[in-house]
């Protein structure tokens, strides 16, 4: 049998082969696409929780800087006085004892976070203010609190951390040593 001279019976077979290869290439840029959306999910969940991370230790952060603001929290069943830390040693520095975060007389949470998510925690540490450069009134220091907060992503593989941090000097700035 013959078709515009080429005889069609002793044909080299290339739709076969060139087919192949086609779908090997198809195939390939199919995975290689379906890897990027993945790694794209990924560093979407993993944005979102370090926002959530973020968003909840600022909740901490305001809570805590109510307390040391006004002396006590809303509910009236934390004081200032009730949260200090006798070790002169960790002066402004006990946020960074990890066995002071799950202690509940030091780290407190606040009362409102929202379902699914671990609690949040902040400290309140009275820290030395103005250093010794500036002058204050005779035996009169004045009073600085360090507010440190911590919060969690929602995120439970990632189990992302976020920490945050102010300085505050109450109205009642000045009081004696």
């Amino acid at each position: 049998m013959r078709c515009n001279g080429i005889n069609l019976r002793h044909g080299r077979g290339i739709v076969l082969p060139l087919s192949l290869v086609m779908l090997v290439m198809v195939t390939l840029l199919a995975v290689v696409a379906i890897r990027g959306v993945t790694t794209e999910e990924r560093i979407a969940a993993n944005l979102r929780s370090a926002a959530v991370g973020f968003e909840t230790a600022e909740l901490a952060l305001r809570h805590c800087e109510e307390i040391a603001w006004t002396g006590q929290d809303p509910t009236g069943a934390i004081k200032v006085e009730d949260i200090r830390f006798p070790e002169a040693s960790l002066l402004g520095d006990a946020w960074r004892v990890s066995a002071n975060w799950s202690d509940a007389t030091r780290a407190i949470a606040p009362p409102v976070v929202p379902p699914g998510i671990a609690q949040p925690r902040c400290m309140i540490e009275e820290s030395l203010g103005g250093g010794d450069a500036l002058k204050f009134p005779k035996d009169t220091r004045p009073r600085v609190y360090v507010v440190t907060a911590q919060g969690f992503g929602d995120n439970t593989q990632t189990n992302f951390r976020a920490r945050v941090q102010s300085q505050l000097r109450p109205p009642n700035a000045f009081a004696a040593p």
